[in-house]
């Protein structure tokens, strides 16, 4: 940077925040986290800056993460990809664990409402 740049060093001595014109003469702005890895440069944000949950669903535009980026193994049918394709580390088909899962938490929460229910009428007959 050229003495062109403001910098604010942390308490090593570090650079932690460089602002100015780099020697391209293009603005630049570098940001460093608390263990000194880039968080963000003139290139964009890094991966440093990406903590759990801070990416969230409306933040990612539709149809901008290929299924070479999903960490698991896809099957597609055509051009899309189906929740009954996708297999879980076990090899089983997701889908059907989904199915599978959603039927077992619907039953339970029938017969809990059904119980409920039971035991409301049992005991309001009882004061007749």
């Amino acid at each position: 940077m050229d003495n062109r740049a403001f910098q604010v060093l942390d308490d090593n001595n570090n650079v932690a925040i460089q602002l100015g014109i780099d020697a391209s003469e293009n603005p630049s702005l570098i940001l460093r986290n608390e263990n000194g890895d880039v968080i963000l440069t003139p290139g964009g944000i890094t991966e440093y800056a990406i903590g759990n949950q801070l990416i969230v669903n409306n933040m990612i535009h539709d149809n901008t993460i290929s299924e070479d980026k999903l960490n698991f193994a896809v099957l597609k049918d055509g051009d899309s990809i189906s929740i009954q394709n996708i297999y879980t580390e076990a090899g089983d088909k997701f889908g059907s664990e989904w199915v599978t899962y959603k039927q077992s938490v619907d039953t339970m929460v029938t017969d809990a409402v059904s119980k409920t229910l039971v035991y409301y009428y049992s005991s309001t007959s009882k004061d007749e």
